[in-house]
């Protein structure tokens, strides 16, 4: 026995000596722009930009070290000039994050935020554990406009402790859950109004068990305790975490089973998400409701059918907090159908989420951080194959319901209707794609109504043995406020692209933007943009 792990102890060290010092792999782009704009007062974006993206991976004797970075200054998109940095160095069943780092823990207690910091995972066997340090941001701290660009609003740093232990195979497994998350002291209240620093303490598991073969069950809660830092409290009591007269106790949790035969699936899910419960560190959590719901996922006629959905019950406002309550049937229902092997269809409806996900969308001229509450999508294709030719043409229409999630939006109920007509065709032997359509797009609120009808055109064509690419993309937009005529929009964009080799790519971006309207500021603006990619 000693000499058979003695053997196996040589054989690491023998390996380990063989590696290779050094091995560098990875991608890298870096791109850089100028901007000009004629006919407003402000800039809609910075007059030059640039930024870099890394993917590297440095390989020392074995240990693998994965590197992230990206930076980009003030530009055209949400947020201010950033950058992020994340570091990954693994030895076998540890790996260590350095940087912007994300770990999900379970959808009540860590999910869907950033944490720019360090942490230790550790995976021996069945075993596993989590611990992070750092700092959050608010996510309604950035606010972004086509109209005024990006400015940033003052916030408290919210520092972030998280740790979990956990035992187990992805088909039965425990883990343990703690996060704790409290505001520093670097901004006076007065700086930022209403504003209050705060310290939210969750704690949650998860369970799964697969019982027989087919049969899974799972198992999530959470349990939040969030405190108004700012509160006056004598009996105020500081111990693992500060609690006091404003400290509001709250939980949410769900139980899910699911029944497997072949590609059939039927399964069921109960959750339930207490009034108020929004802890720090979760994305976006939707209150206040109990949803009961049934799944069945079908494939049928040797799979040209394809059906997935679920149907429930959803009860709110249980609490008797809100302005109303919504006793109601909940669907979210998706059907495919292969008609031939040219034609498909497609039709999808949803009108609740089990998971929300916050995004951010343009409506009108602003962005908003939003949720989609309401969504029904169907599609038309039809693809034409030739040897030396391909035809398509595709019809979509769908409609969709936002709810704004920042507290600051009164009226925060979007309707959004899109329509989309598209018809392409691909001459292979010469390498030219020409595709073109016409769509209209209204999106309205309590107290506004806008509408876009517009054409547009794109042509792609490549040279010298797929090398150089060429690409122009053009589209006129009519716009109607309130149903009114507001002017139009004509943009048009060219971008070359050079391939050097299967590892390293040049591509040249020149936009074009002219904005006419009678109620507020005519612009022109011009664009362009050089980016180099490279891998190695």
């Amino acid at each position: 026995m000693v000499c058979i792990c003695h053997g196996i102890h040589a054989q690491n060290i023998d390996s380990y000596l063989k590696a290779k010092p050094l091995e560098l792999t990875g991608s890298l782009s870096a791109n850089g722009g100028l901007s000009s704009i004629n006919g407003t007062e402000t800039d809609r974006t910075s007059p030059f930009h640039y930024g870099l993206n890394a993917r590297l991976n440095i390989k020392i004797y074995g240990i693998n070290t994965p590197i992230y970075f990206s930076y980009r200054d003030h530009s055209f998109s949400l947020g201010a000039s950033l950058y992020k940095l994340r570091l990954n160095p693994q030895y076998k069943w540890v790996k260590l994050h350095i940087g912007d780092t994300y770990m999900k823990f379970n959808p009540y207690t860590l999910a869907g935020r950033n944490v720019r910091g360090y942490g230790v995972e550790l995976t021996p066997g069945k075993f596993r554990a989590k611990f992070l340090s750092g700092k959050i941001q608010d996510l309604n701290s950035y606010k972004d406009t086509l109209a005024f660009g990006t400015i940033e609003e003052q916030t408290f740093t919210r520092n972030t402790l998280a740790a979990s232990i956990g035992y187990g195979s992805a088909s039965n497994s425990i883990d343990l859950y703690a996060v704790k998350t409290k505001d520093s002291d670097s901004l006076e209240v007065s700086q930022i109004e209403d504003a209050s620093r705060l310290e939210n303490v969750v704690v949650g598991t998860s369970l799964r068990i697969r019982p027989t073969k087919g049969v899974r069950l799972q198992f999530n809660a959470g349990l939040s305790a969030l405190t108004d830092l700012e509160v006056i409290d004598e009996n105020e009591t500081r111990t693992a975490f500060t609690y006091n007269s404003s400290t509001n106790y709250t939980y949410a949790g769900d139980v899910s089973t699911s029944f497997q035969i072949g590609r059939t699936n039927l399964n069921g899910k109960v959750k339930y998400i207490q009034a108020f419960f929004d802890p720090l560190t979760t994305q976006y959590v939707n209150n206040d409701l109990i949803n009961y719901t049934l799944g069945l996922t079908l494939p049928l006629a040797k799979n040209r059918i394809y059906l997935n959905g679920s149907v429930g019950i959803q009860n709110n406002n249980l609490t008797k907090q809100k302005a109303s309550t919504a006793n109601r049937i909940i669907l979210n229902l998706l059907a495919n159908f292969r008609v031939t092997k040219s034609i498909t269809t497609n039709f999808r409806y949803t009108n609740f989420q089990q998971d929300f996900q916050a995004e951010v969308v343009e409506l009108g001229n602003e962005f908003n951080y939003v949720v989609t509450s309401r969504n029904l999508l169907g599609s038309f294709k039809y693809r034409s194959a030739h040897p030396t030719r391909a035809f398509h043409l595709g019809l979509t229409a769908g409609r969709q319901t936002f709810t704004n999630v920042s507290d600051e939006e009164i009226n925060n109920q979007y309707q959004s209707l899109n329509t989309n007509l598209s018809i392409g065709l691909n001459f292979k032997e010469a390498d030219l794609n020409i595709t073109s359509g016409v769509n209209y797009r209204d999106y309205t609120n309590d107290i506004s109504n806008n509408e876009n009808l517009g054409t547009h055109l794109r042509i792609n064509k490549k040279f010298a043995d797929k090398k150089f690419n060429v690409s122009y993309r053009s589209a006129y937009i009519l716009t109607y406020k309130e149903g009114l005529r507001n002017g139009n929009t004509l943009r048009n964009n060219v971008r070359l692209g050079y391939i050097f080799s299967k590892k390293n790519a040049l591509n040249l971006q020149l936009g074009h933007i002219r904005r006419t309207t009678p109620f507020s500021e005519s612009f022109k603006e011009f664009r362009t943009n050089l980016s180099f990619n490279t891998n190695f």
